[in-house]
């Protein structure tokens, strides 16, 4: 505490009022003011001018944000800009007396306030750091820290605000030296937790005015929010995690605002900060914190408002934290397979990674005891969050049961239905499929979960059975709802599980005996049975709750709202039983055959009673749920007799009449579907199930109302009734005896088949048709039917009739079925009571004559009807006013019943009369006007008439009905477009449109045929055909469609149109044309092979002497013809052509062949072309302006030569896909040597007035594949007619002819001059393609090849054009030609090559300088070409510079190129001073230079090469001080250069860059401050992966090379000059420095590198090691012991060399120890601390000709040895790392190999962790030459690698692979050779043969890339070719083939110079990213062809491989030497094969 003052004043205690409200408050007004009220010396005057103070600058709560123009600011500023560090408040401070507790609390509070106004100004951040610095002084520090533990409450509450406001201070920028400076250890701060404010009525936020534990939350939430460090975040949680914890216990108890905000740190600072390790925020919310937040859930209602619920803080944070995989505490695990024992898991966390708990048998185990905690049936907020979690992590629902004490034994209580209702959700979570799919891909597992996983989430151990029993049979029937319901669920979830578990057998193709999937299924199944209750019991439960039902509600009983509330009980009750009924059917079908149980009961007694379901009420959803788990069951049960009877009415009537009468669509639906079902199981329907649509259609929809009647007041009953009963008694009748009908139907079907019908097979009427119309005829006949009996039956017969004309192949039965009808024994006495119904029913017939009529022929002459009725007019009169009923039921019944009025019972309707009717039954019911089109007669022909259509549009809704509008339409009406899409829509509306259009397809047929002889109505017809099938196209799914497509081609009379040899071309193009075009696809070969029949016909036709007369129809068909067929008409086309010289026509033909086997022959069929060439040649000497004749020989011979043998990439762009141009390149490369070109005259194409690109690649195919083409090119090249072409067709000839001539020297001619200057204009032309600019640049090039005689003057014509090139014009393609034409013209010729330069430098400065894109091509052959000069022009390069530095700075690829470009230029001092200053000083150079920056390595060389040119110049500190802040300390090539600047500016200006390199951003120096502030993983990853290349002498070494890991690991070197630093200038003086300076592990990084090979770096760091061994001795640290003994160990084990007095090398194996025991000593949490403890405290000294701990950790029998063998083993290969001599001696001492090799073999295959190590360890071992030839020759190594591959895992396959490259990359294979023969190499192959990398796996790419890179090294080897040469290939063809699948060009992004590649460690293996997918491509190719070149014998593999590097050499322009050089070798073999 502070001394007592001067005056030993120690005036009263008293406290004083020290708010604003004081009498005496002052308002200062400058910072003078204040340091004059402060000097004053009373007590009083200096509390009130404190008072003031601090008031004065007092930010209040809720202000905005402060202006800098605020006048607290600036009296911050006015009063510490002239007393820095307000002094005179630590004066008075350092007076006080510890009784003076009031003034402190006054001093702290200014402070508090003085640090928080000047925190909102980041310019006044410099004012406040003093005060910072100050305070965190040790003496401060031990103040404040005493002031918490003291009894002043209020100098609590300032001190926390005082520690608050340095917390966030400057962003926080002190927050760990605060941290480390709290006295968290304090045993009195836990007392500060509880010291909560009383709470008042209507008192303040806390957050507003905080009380003491308030601001101790809040000070410790300001390390873990978002304005806090990660690493101080991770520090913190760390150390600290009691300190967090500690808040969380008293959470239940803290406001709503501190709660909050305390779970929003938590979550936003901890949880989504991405930088902490999950193991500590895992540690942090461990079980007992979370179940401190829990206790939030006791307060579940609104406490400072209702929207503030501290249980909706604590549950939407759970919710967050426990309910996402991978997210939080909840651990993504398998689902229910058990987790994998770490045998079987592949470990990839280290020591400080570890995300997930260890040594349980689940992950989630802080989910698993949450869930039994939460009380599920007392919060619905727990019962989500345990839902939510189970649902995230199923595996723990099986163990939830027996922990969870859920009361489940039934009862009527709410907690029991409570429980009951959770248990039913936790059932219903989903199957986790994806659970069941292997690791990472789409395989199921072969191996199911077990088998309690299964179970224990369909039926748990909970007594289910007895439970579910006892509930079902309950008296109360709320209790048997629940059980059932939760029942329900159970067998839900049952019957999905054995959904997924058929579909994953399925799927693995298991069989019966050996599927384990299918075994699994069969136990469950067996399991399942034994936990549900019997099948009795349910159904006893069923009979109970159906016993209450009644069916029989009427409309009256709902309407007066008088429904009993038993029956909504009853119908609950029943809705369940029948549930469990069909899930029982579903689920347990053995079970249900066991039992006697009639499933037709359920039928009655849910469709008993027709209608019933027209009633709405409460209970009418149940009804309709009931009705549908009815027909479930039924469909489900093998029981159910369809043809019983219950009672009088069988099941079929009960059926029939639901389906009729309910109007329910889903019920419906479901009722025809079964019906279908179960007639098409019958004899009645067998021959055609798809029948039954057109029965189920014709039935009377929706019941008449009571007292309906027709106009003249006729009676009307409903038809419903009537037709169904007399269908039941036809079908039980035509049950009885079938065959008799059968008969019947099959006479009159085959007897109906004349020239006028076809008759498919299958398609005679059903058998019942015949019963029907016997049993019409007897009971009319026996005057057994009532009139309006007859009606309904014959109407129902009609409509029948006429939707069986959509089904019948022949309408004839249906004629002779309607003349049958029509002899009904009718009594016309008009004196009879019913006269008018038998009337009616006789016009029903008349109808149904009209409409077969009409369907055969459209004019026909209909039967008239008579006149009408005086009585329907004055109908249509009383009908129209009719009010519109309110309920759809009513208007339903309205409708039919005005239906009714339309149907001719005493007189027909007229025209007006319908369309009056048609308005007002669409004003009460649009959707019932279809129904009345169906009764009306189509011999009217309303369709015709233009009103009637127009109304019937408007008021239908394209309800028409399709059969009725089609009868009516003429060739006038399908002529147009608006008929056709009414009759569309009537299809395609229709909730079957499949069974429509194929209804409508045989409707139309009928007429098709019988009307083929009119061509008018043929083509009306057939275009209404290809709208359908177009329509089919967009609304039917494709299989459908495709069904479609083939039912329209199967039909008879569309075979026989297709194949009618009279069929007009008007016929043809009008109406064939169209359906082809809508339904057939001539590219799908499906559809070809669809429409061959009819292609087939017309080729066959084309043979045929009556050709000549069809030849339009073999037109028109060629284009779906097959090759063989096309080939076949155009050989007789042929032999016309010459017999018939002239003739039109089959001119045409051939044209249309030509045409066709243009658009459709593929390479393959080719050979057709090839073998007519002479033909074709004939034919096109006589028709020479055929273009596509030459197009046809174009491709013939292009089919026959070298694909891309030019080198030009034609066609290619970023969207083509590799592999059809590699199967195509393949195959013509089979097929070079097939055509004798010499056969084919190039002087007829040469000769041609206009050139085609068909012409040119013609010609250039011939020029490669003939000598005499190439004369006869040279002489047209060399002629002035040549000079006529234009050069886009020209280039291309020109290339090729100087590509295929071997001579050197081919004249003089003049004419190639002009050949030039053409040439010129087309490769500098922008607007060509680029395959033309590369074609004319090879052209040039080729040119001055070829002419050596002419350089001069063509090098004199190619430099005027470049002069003559616009200044803004610039392309690629003539940089690349200049860079080649450096290499070819002599120096003194150089004037091309320097102009050239200019200009391009001009236009990239131009470039730079603009906003535009770069053309990133251009600047990449740009900078290729500068690199041909040996300098350029300073003005240039500074134009360029000057330009990137304004605009291009942050682009990579520009900055490189001006690398390039500097780095040969000799710049002017003054020049790089000048564009060195304006990029350190550029705006965004910090934003540039980031880490994450893309640019920053480019700008960091860019800047290092500037350094380089003028040292003494460029190394000035304002130059280098900008430097500074970018510098990281890595290994980074960025870094590595700048640190080289530093040490270049040390070496030239004779001073120290320490300061440099300690420099932060704000400016300060703090040397000790960069060292703590370290990042100590990153230093301890540099220790694992020590850099023994890095050099102390030599900075500049390695700068242009990147190694693994290098922007992860710290630069040793920078750590230890910032040591040495830190120790001279500036060493810890405290312990906490200590601590903090050890726990960075740069002191164990020391150690490390005494195994460094450079002596400078080891003298250093002995240096500093005994520095901190002498500074230690002064140190107050409880650690230091510990520290002193392991460094006086390693004093002891190093030694000097008494040659050199240089400090020995000391092993890895010794220095990586001691760096782990040191790190140890300062984390003791760590597991090894204690094992490296014990270790070295065992022994006087280190043996350091041993591997440490070996024995002891390989073998340890602890309850930990898993990880502690883990851990040796990693030690082993980090110390192997980069091993040297000593290491292999003391590696090789205790026979380490032989140990570990023991080990993998002893595995077997399960430890995949411990396989990975030692795998690791090899590739470590492999990478030294001594070590790996040691281990191949004296340890047999290839030997043990084969043996272990005898079985070898997926997961290894890349580790193998690497291990064999590192053996051939270090050895020596001259020595191998002679030791083994070249049995080393046989070894090596067959090792790599049988690693048979997974195409799906991932690491695909890698596998493939290094396999061919160890193919070409062993065929490189000398000695013969290994054995297994000839399978390596094929593998890596294999793997070309798979990669090409997918490879898609980019845009000319190829890289032909693959990076440096380091040989593989442990480390770079986990690092190695594979190259892009294209360039891997091609060096793959490239190096296996070169394998199988220098192989032999692989003829196969070169003859594939060679097509490929052609490509590979195109896409890369040529850059490629060795696919260029490969191009000309096939070239020159090429064209000399062919001379030979």
């Amino acid at each position: 505490m502070p001394a007592k003052n001067a005056r030993g004043d120690v005036r009263s205690t008293k406290r004083v009022k020290l708010d604003a409200t004081s009498s005496n408050a002052y308002r200062y007004s400058d910072g003078a003011d204040i340091e004059r009220r402060l000097q004053v010396q009373t007590h009083d005057d200096l509390l009130a001018a404190l008072t003031a103070l601090r008031n004065q600058l007092t930010i209040k709560v809720g202000e905005g944000p402060i202006q800098p123009q605020d006048e607290r600011v600036a009296l911050a500023h006015s009063w510490l800009e002239s007393f820095p560090g307000a002094q005179s408040v630590f004066t008075i401070w350092e007076r006080t007396t510890e009784r003076q507790m009031s003034l402190i609390a006054l001093l702290v509070s200014v402070l508090s306030s003085l640090l928080t106004i000047l925190s909102t100004q980041y310019t006044h951040h410099k004012l406040g750091q003093p005060i910072l610095k100050t305070l965190l002084s040790p003496d401060y520090l031990f103040y404040l820290n005493s002031y918490l533990t003291g009894s002043h409450n209020e100098l609590i509450i300032a001190s926390l605000k005082l520690f608050g406001a340095m917390s966030v201070f400057g962003g926080g920028c002190e927050k760990r030296a605060i941290w480390e400076g709290f006295s968290w250890d304090n045993k009195g701060l836990h007392k500060l937790l509880s010291m909560r404010r009383k709470a008042k009525a209507g008192s303040a936020d806390v957050l507003v005015v905080p009380d003491i534990r308030t601001l101790y939350v809040l000070f410790i939430l300001s390390f873990v929010d978002n304005s806090a460090a990660s690493s101080v975040k991770s520090s913190f949680l760390e150390q600290r995690q009691d300190v967090f914890r500690s808040i969380l216990a008293g959470l239940y108890q803290d406001p709503y605002s501190l709660a909050r905000r305390i779970l929003e740190v938590a979550w936003t600072g901890i949880w989504l900060d991405p930088k902490i390790k999950r193991t500590s925020k895992v540690n942090v919310f461990n079980e007992k914190s979370l179940h401190h937040i829990m206790r939030l859930y006791d307060r579940s209602v609104g406490e400072e408002s209702d929207d503030q619920v501290p249980a909706d803080l604590a549950h939407h944070f759970l919710l967050a934290i426990c309910t996402h995989s991978g997210v939080g505490v909840c651990f993504k695990d398998r689902g229910w397979y058990p987790r994998e024992t770490e045998d079987e898991s592949k470990v990839t966390q280290s020591d400080d990674d570890e995300t997930a708990p260890k040594n349980a048998r689940i992950y989630n185990k802080i989910l698993s005891h949450l869930l039994k905690s939460l009380k599920v049936n007392e919060d619905p907020r727990q019962q989500e969050l345990a839902l939510r979690i189970m649902s995230a992590c199923p595996e723990l629902v099986s163990g939830y049961w027996s922990s969870a004490s859920l009361a489940l034994e039934p009862r009527l209580s709410s907690k029991w239905i409570a429980n009951v209702a959770f248990f039913g959700n936790v059932i219903s979570l989903p199957v986790p499929e994806p659970s069941f799919f292997l690791a990472g891909g789409s395989l199921y597992q072969p191996t199911p979960p077990p088998l309690t996983a299964f179970i224990e989430n369909v039926f748990p151990s909970v007594n289910t059975k007895a439970h579910f029993s006892r509930g079902l049979l309950l008296a109360s029937p709320l209790v048997q709802h629940c059980t059932a319901l939760a029942l329900g669920k159970c067998l839900s979830k049952y019957s999905e599980l054995l959904r997924v578990m058929r579909k994953v057998e399925s799927v693995l193709e298991e069989d019966e005996h050996s599927g384990q999937w299918k075994k699994r299924r069969h136990e469950v199944e067996r399991e399942a049975r034994r936990r549900v209750p019997d099948f009795q019991v349910v159904i006893a439960f069923s009979q109970k709750a159906g016993e209450h039902v009644d069916v029989q509600s009427t409309s009256s009983d709902v309407a007066a709202g008088n429904t009993p509330l038993n029956k909504v009980r009853a119908a609950m009750l029943a809705e369940s039983s029948t549930r469990l009924l069909w899930l029982y059917h579903l689920c347990f079908p053995s079970v249900v055959a066991e039992a006697r149980f009639d499933v037709g009961k359920t039928l009655q007694n849910s469709f008993g009673e027709v209608g019933a379901d027209s009633v709405v009420g409460p209970n009418s959803g149940l009804d309709t749920l009931r009705r549908l788990h009815v027909l479930r069951l039924l469909k489900e049960s093998d029981q159910f007799v369809w043809m019983g009877k219950t009672g009088t009415r069988s099941y079929v009537n009960i059926l029939l009449s639901a389906y009729v009468s309910i109007g329910v669509v889903a019920v419906r639906d479901v009722i025809g579907a079964l019906l279908r079902r179960l007639f098409s199981e019958s004899i009645l329907f067998e021959h055609d199930p798809e029948e039954v649509y057109f029965w189920l259609s014709s039935l009377p929809i929706g019941a008449r109302s009571k007292g309906a009647g027709a106009p003249d007041e006729t009676p009307l009953l409903d038809e419903q009734t009537t037709v169904i009963n007399f269908l039941d008694d036809c079908i039980q009748l035509g049950l009885k005896m079938p065959y008799g009908y059968i008969e019947e139907v099959t006479v009159l079907s085959r007897g109906s088949i004349t020239n006028n019908d076809y008759q498919d097979g299958g398609n005679a009427p059903s058998p019942l048709l015949a019963t029907i119309m016997e049993q019409v005829f007897a009971r009319v006949s026996a005057n057994l039917l009532h009139p309006l009996d007859v009606l309904a039956i014959v109407s129902f017969v009609r409509k029948l009739l006429v939707r069986l004309s959509g089904k019948q192949g022949s309408i004839v039965p249906l004629v002779h079925f309607s003349e049958r009808l029509a002899s009904l024994p009718f009594d016309d006495d008009p004196t009879e009571e019913h006269a008018a119904v038998r009337r009616a029913a006789a016009r029903e017939i008349i109808t149904l004559k009209n409409y077969l009529l009409l369907l055969r022929d459209p004019t026909a002459i209909t039967s008239p009807h008579g006149s009408s009725s005086s009585s329907v007019t004055d109908y249509l009169h009383r009908i129209e006013n009719v009010p519109i009923p309110t309920s759809n039921v009513l208007c339903q019944s309205s409708a039919l019943e005005l239906i009714d009025c339309a149907r001719p019972i005493n007189a027909p309707l007229w025209r007006e009369a319908i369309m009056r009717l048609i308005s007002t039954i669409s004003r009460i019911r649009r959707l019932a006007v279809g129904e009345l089109l169906g009764y009306l007669d189509t011999g009217q022909r309303l369709l015709q008439d233009p009103p009637f259509f127009a109304l019937l549009l408007k008021q239908t809704c394209s309800k028409i009905p399709f059969d009725w509008a089609f009868v009516q339409c003429g060739p006038e009406q399908l002529s147009e477009t608006e008929y056709r899409n009414c009759l569309t829509s009537a299809i395609f509306d229709d909730p079957q449109p499949l069974f429509e259009a194929r209804a409508a397809l045989n409707v139309i047929g009928h007429r098709l045929l019988s009307q083929q002889t009119h061509s008018t109505v043929v083509s009306g017809v057939l275009l209404l055909i290809a709208d359908i099938m177009q329509a089919g196209k967009i609304n039917l799914p494709i299989g459908d469609f495709v069904g479609l497509k083939e039912h329209l081609f199967g039909m008879a009379p569309i075979c026989a149109l297709l194949t009618s040899l009279v069929i007009s071309a008007e016929v043809t193009e009008k109406g064939i044309r169209p359906i082809l075009n809508s339904a057939v696809d001539q590219t799908n070969i499906s559809d070809r092979i669809l429409v061959s029949p009819f292609s087939s016909h017309w080729a066959i036709i084309s043979t045929s002497t009556s050709r000549f007369d069809n030849l339009a129809q073999v037109i028109f068909w060629l284009p779906f013809m097959v090759h063989e067929e096309v080939l076949s008409v155009l050989d007789q086309a042929l032999l016309d052509f010459d017999a018939t010289v002239g003739d039109e026509g089959i001119k045409k033909l051939l044209h249309a062949v030509f045409s066709a086997m243009e658009r459709h022959i593929d390479a393959d069929d080719a050979l057709g072309l090839r073998s007519r060439l002479p033909q074709f040649m004939s034919l096109y000497s006589t028709q020479p302006d055929w273009y596509i004749l030459e197009s046809l020989i174009a491709r013939a011979v292009d089919s026959a030569s070298t694909a891309c043998i030019d080198g030009v990439p034609h066609g290619i762009n970023a969207s083509s896909a590799l592999e059809p141009l590699v199967l195509t390149s393949c195959s013509r490369w089979s097929r070079r040597l097939t055509i004798k070109s010499d056969s084919l005259d190039v002087g007829i194409f040469l000769k041609l007035p206009e050139w085609t690109p068909q012409s040119v690649s013609l010609i250039k195919n011939l020029i490669y594949a003939s000598e005499n083409a190439r004369n006869v090119s040279r002489t047209f090249l060399e002629s002035k007619a040549s000079l006529n072409r234009p050069v886009s067709h020209l280039a291309p000839v020109i290339w090729s002819w100087l590509d295929a001539e071997d001579r050197n020297d081919i004249g003089s001619s003049r004419t190639w001059r002009k050949h030039l200057n053409k040439l010129a204009a087309g490769i500098i032309s922008t607007s060509a393609p680029r395959h033309h600019r590369v074609t004319c640049g090879c052209a040039i090039r080729a040119i001055f090849e070829k002419l050596p005689s002419l350089r001069s003057e063509l090098s004199l014509d190619l430099l005027a054009c470049i002069k003559g090139m616009p200044k803004d014009t610039l392309t690629a393609e003539v940089l690349k030609l200049g860079k080649r034409l450096v290499e070819i013209l002599p120096q003194e010729e150089d004037g091309f090559a320097s102009n050239l330069l200019e200009h391009a430098l001009s236009w990239v400065a131009r470039s730079f300088a603009g906003s535009d894109a770069l053309d990133s091509e251009a600047v990449r052959a740009l900078a290729s070409f500068v690199k041909c000069f040996p300098s350029i022009k300073p003005h240039l390069t500074d134009a360029v510079l000057a330009a990137l530095i304004q605009n291009r700075l942050s682009d990579k690829k520009a900055l490189d190129f001006t690398l390039d470009l500097t780095s040969i230029t000799q710049l002017k001092p003054l020049l790089v001073n000048r564009h060195l200053q304006g990029i350190i000083q550029h705006a965004d150079f910090y934003k540039h230079t980031e880490t994450t920056a893309a640019p920053r390595d480019a700008v960091v060389r860019l800047v290092h090469s500037l350094f380089l040119k003028y040292p003494t110049n460029t190394c000035q500190p304002s130059h280098v001080l900008p430097l500074s802040p970018i510098y990281g300390g890595t290994l980074s090539t960025s870094d590595r250069r700048l640190l080289n600047i530093f040490c270049l500016f040390e070496e030239t200006k004779k001073m120290s860059a320490a300061s440099l390199l300690t420099r932060t951003i704000s400016g300060t120096e703090n040397a000790l401050d960069a060292l703590l502030n370290l990042d100590p993983i990153a230093v301890f990853r540099t220790c694992l992966v020590f850099p023994s290349w890095r050099k102390l002498d030599d900075l500049g070494h390695h700068l242009d090379i990147t190694h693994p890991l290098d922007a992860r690991l710290y630069d040793p070197i920078f750590i230890a000059l910032l040591t040495a630093h830190v120790l001279d200038v500036q060493r810890p003086s405290s312990t906490v420095e200590w601590v903090r300076l050890f726990r960075t592990n740069a002191v164990s990084l020391l150690v490390r590198s005494l195994s460094s090979r450079n002596i400078l770096l080891r003298n250093t760091c002995v240096c500093q090691i005994s520095a901190v061994v002498d500074a230690l001795e002064n140190a107050d640290m409880q650690e230091k012991p510990h520290v002193l003994y392991i460094l006086h160990m390693l004093k002891d084990a190093h030694k000097e060399s008494p040659e050199e007095s240089t400090s020995l090398r000391l092993p890895s194996f010794t220095t990586l120890l001691l760096s782990y025991a040191l790190r140890g000593v300062f984390y003791p949490e760590n597991f090894i601390y204690p094992l490296t403890a014990r270790f070295l405290l065992q022994r006087p000294e280190l043996d350091i000709t041993d591997v440490p701990m070996l024995y002891s950790m390989l073998y340890s029998s602890s309850d930990d040895w898993k990880r502690e063998r883990s851990w040796i083993l990693k030690f082993i290969a980090d110390a192997m790392l980069s091993a040297g001599e000593e290491e292999w001696k003391v590696f090789r001492r205790r026979h380490t190999w032989d140990l570990l090799a023991s080990l993998f073999q002893g595995s077997g295959g399960q430890d995949r962790a411990l396989r990975n190590e030692i795998l690791e360890i090899l590739l470590n071992l492999t990478n030294s030459r001594r070590i790996a030839t040691s281990l191949v020759l004296k340890s047999g190594l290839l030997s043990w690698i084969e043996m272990m591959l005898l079985v070898p895992r997926d997961d290894e396959v890349l580790s193998w692979m690497r291990v064999l490259e590192n053996i051939l990359d270090v050895v020596d294979p001259a020595k191998m050779e002679s030791s083994t023969g070249g049995e080393w190499r046989a070894a090596i192959g067959r090792c790599v043969s049988s690693l048979q990398g997974n195409t799906a796996s991932p690491s695909f790419l890698a596998g493939l890339q290094l396999k061919s890179r160890i193919v070409v090294k062993l065929s490189l080897l000398p000695g013969p070719a290994i054995p297994a040469f000839g399978v390596l290939l094929s593998q890596c063809l294999a793997g070309l083939r798979y990669l090409e699948k997918n490879l898609v060009f980019p845009e000319f992004e190829f890289s032909v110079q693959s990076p440096p590649r380091w040989r593989h460690t442990s480390y770079s293996s986990r690092e190695e990213g594979t190259s892009e997918a294209h360039d891997l491509w091609g060096e793959a190719v490239v190096g296996l062809w070169r394998a199988s070149m220098t192989s032999g014998g692989s003829q196969e593999a070169w003859d594939e491989l060679t097509p490929r590097v052609l490509i590979w050499s195109m896409l890369v322009d040529g850059e490629d030497q060795s696919a260029e050089w490969a191009r000309r070798e096939v070239v020159r073999n090429l064209t000399t094969s062919r001379c030979v």
